[in-house]
């Protein structure tokens, strides 16, 4: 939806002016700042002019850059001044970078659906409304963020205190360093940021904590809200089709048009055939994407369920000099040269390409469901061990790690064309479901070559057809063809590194 930047200490406008140039592509349609100090504060919204402020200090300043996708008012503009932040209220004042899925429930509880009109408007009401009560800021955000079922990274401040949050999965990504010599804390939705507010010291704050000053709080751990659910295979295929629907309806419920990342894998047909049923009903309109060198295996399975399903699909064909073009602009967005995060990162970098150039603001993908449903090849260990305790216990390390492995690196290579990625596998309920089946229904012997067998069966009940639902597992990067072009050929005319230390070095000086 945006980026979120911020700094405390002795700060100089011109560090938060160029944090905020620095993250532009992940809200080109408005920016807004808040700065206060002992003697003043200042809100400026809807204003990329900090020309005649270049001379002032403030101890705290927040900044955030605007992706509006807000879906109830026909007038973007209406839809910009609704959505532009940072936002004061009472002594409070946020900036908020997510999505908050329970808002109509919430809307109903607290009773003032004209007055809230956003997801950060709701955030700061309940925030508002919870320290009425208990007279204490912290105490409201944690009793809030228990609350809210969203995708979000936000900071507050009460012009003394600094508090970070961030949502339990880590779908969201939000850093934060400190630059020692002039005791200045930062943060930030990339490290871009921070790297040109000089601070090259910098932690990922993890998925279901707070930063309240210098103190890290978990609150929401999913894990320890996940109870034992025994039920038969046929039951837990009903529920994880149940659910996967309910999330990808809620990620999708008041838009008008979504991209589909689409592979032609179990994973992407499965959130197919769910949008194509949506749409029937909604009016949705649902555009597939797929990424792939002439002759790969995405593009023969997407354009023929493509066809099945009678959806528009969109390719970016993929040859060597167009990897070569690319890789620059994929390495600076993801801020990695690891070679994995890179082949996939290049993929979703031209699908959501492709994405914006339709003038579509989010993307769904099939990411986490392979975490969920042992999908890798590795997890064929434990089978042969028939340790089944031991693949749970690296589904279960896994998930709670997905947020740096795979979720910062998507998040970063879509908002770099300014396109939201959403990732309905990933929602909390579906997780909760997901840990409580028995990880035998997922791969049921050590000749499952498969694997993700309640999954794809889920699917093929759904309406999949079984030359899809039964497909071979095949990565983003090795389906598309570029994992081969980057290493044959790429990385043998770029030097990967010292494109991202002249980045980095260029923003910090």
């Amino acid at each position: 939806m945006c980026s979120i930047i911020g700094l405390k200490g002795n700060i100089k406008i011109e560090t938060l002016r160029k944090m905020m140039k620095t993250t532009q592509h992940r809200g080109p349609d408005a920016s807004g700042i808040y700065l206060t100090n002992n003697k003043e504060s200042l809100l400026k919204t809807n204003s990329q002019n900090l020309v005649n402020l270049k001379n002032q200090t403030y101890n705290i300043g927040l900044g955030q850059n605007l992706l509006s996708i807000f879906p109830s008012v026909k007038n973007p503009e209406d839809a910009i001044k609704i959505n532009t932040q940072p936002i004061k209220k009472d002594n409070l004042t946020l900036i908020f970078n997510g999505e908050i899925y329970n808002y109509p429930e919430i809307i109903k509880k607290i009773g003032n659906e004209e007055k809230t009109r956003s997801d950060s408007h709701l955030l700061l009401d309940l925030i508002i409304n919870k320290k009425n009560t208990s007279g204490n800021l912290k105490t409201a955000i944690i009793e809030t963020l228990k609350i809210i079922d969203g995708d979000y990274s936000f900071a507050i401040t009460d012009d003394t205190n600094l508090i970070l949050a961030r949502d339990p999965v880590g779908v969201k990504p939000l850093y934060y360093g400190t630059k020692l010599e002039e005791k200045i804390m930062g943060f930030a939705s990339e490290r871009k940021a921070l790297w040109a507010a000089g601070i090259t010291s910098i932690n990922t704050l993890k998925p279901g904590c707070i930063l309240y000053n210098d103190e890290i709080i978990e609150v929401n751990d999913l894990f320890k809200t996940i109870t034992s659910n025994e039920a038969s295979y046929e039951d837990y295929m009903n529920q994880l089709t149940n659910t996967l629907y309910e999330s990808v309806y809620k990620r999708v419920m008041n838009l008008s048009e979504v991209g589909l990342i689409f592979s032609g894998g179990v994973d992407s047909a499965f959130l197919a055939y769910i949008l194509k049923k949506i749409s029937l009903k909604t009016g949705l309109k649902v555009t597939l994407y797929t990424v792939g060198n002439i002759g790969s295996k995405d593009l023969e399975y997407s354009k023929k369920l493509a066809s099945t399903l009678d959806l528009p699909l969109k390719i970016q064909l993929i040859r060597p000099q167009e990897v070569e073009n690319s890789i620059g602009d994929v390495i600076k967005s993801i801020e990695s040269t690891n070679p994995m995060k890179l082949g996939v990162g290049m993929t979703i970098f031209f699908a959501s390409y492709m994405i914006k150039q339709d003038k579509i603001k989010v993307a769904l993908s099939g990411q986490g469901a392979d975490e969920l449903f042992a999908g890798y090849n590795r997890y064929m260990k434990h089978i042969k061990k028939q340790d089944y305790q031991g693949l749970n216990n690296e589904l279960t390390n896994d998930i709670e790690n997905i947020y740096n492995v795979n979720l910062e690196r998507d998040d970063a290579a879509c908002m770099a064309n300014g396109v939201e990625l959403r990732v309905p596998y990933l929602d909390y309920e579906l997780i909760k479901l997901a840990m409580t089946i028995p990880s035998k229904y997922k791969i049921f012997d050590s000749e499952d070559k498969l694997k993700k067998h309640i999954l794809r069966e889920a699917a093929e009940k759904y309406g999949v057809p079984k030359e899809y639902a039964q497909r071979p597992k095949k990565a983003a990067q090795y389906g598309s063809g570029i994992d081969k072009i980057l290493k044959k050929q790429t990385s043998k005319k770029v030097d990967f590194d010292k494109i991202l230390n002249d980045f980095k070095n260029e923003l910090i000086n």
